[in-house]
């Protein structure tokens, strides 16, 4: 089959990156999109992070270990686009780098943030910015059905009030976000697993390539 086409130019590498909360979906949906355009598919595996399942038990001592864990690992991707994009490839990611900071300020103590930000300062992080970034915004009941369905050991360990947390820091952080065009999804009302649903929004995707914009299907009551 022909690879699906996207309003990015042919002759530039195209890199998409799918954000959102614990259990928005971000994961499957970047999969999707990487798979119908015949791009490299760039997954988090959380279940590798040896440290989580203790950061989701006593997040207060067990954060620092979790965010360089991430720190590590996100930059091991990142410079997988880095060097994929000398020979014009296509990527489809499930985080964005951009963010780390953001969340460490959320999960550390100031102290810690300090160190880490040695750390990541140290690491010169060069990130090289998505043609498109999608934010799938999403509600904590619809996070913890996801998880339920999921990731269901791991969902005990995880708290409505930490995923609140973490919807509170996506906002704060998509707010300012200017970087790339950015898409907002309401997650929380489609099922992007559905293939009519994926379809629908394939087909509008391409519609968002510039500034900030949004997607939401559901009608509108009157």
């Amino acid at each position: 089959m022909k690879p699906a086409s996207l309003p990015f130019s042919d002759n530039k590498p195209i890199f998409i990156a799918v954000e959102g909360n614990i259990g928005a979906g971000k994961s499957r949906l970047a999969q999707r999109i990487a798979e119908r355009i015949e791009a490299t598919a760039l997954l988090e595996q959380a279940g590798s992070n040896p440290f989580l399942d203790d950061f989701y038990r006593q997040p207060e001592q067990h954060a620092f270990p979790t965010q360089l864990h991430f720190l590590f690992a996100r930059n091991k991707l990142n410079l997988q686009v880095q060097e994929g994009h000398l020979f014009e490839n296509r990527f489809v990611a499930d985080y964005l780098i951009d963010k780390e900071l953001l969340f460490a300020s959320v999960n550390l103590s100031e102290q810690e943030y300090q160190l880490y930000k040695q750390v990541y300062d140290s690491m010169a992080i060069d990130t090289i910015k998505p043609d498109l970034v999608i934010y799938l915004q999403t509600s904590v009941a619809h996070c913890r059905q996801k998880l339920r369905e999921n990731r269901p050991k791991q969902q005990r360990l995880i708290s409505d009030e930490y995923l609140s947390r973490m919807n509170d820091a996506y906002t704060r952080f998509f707010h300012f976000y200017d970087d790339s065009p950015l898409l907002i999804v309401n997650a929380s009302d489609i099922d992007l697993d559905d293939d009519a649903e994926f379809e629908a929004f394939f087909e509008a995707l391409g519609g968002h390539t510039h500034g900030r914009s949004y997607y939401n299907p559901m009608p509108i009551a009157i």
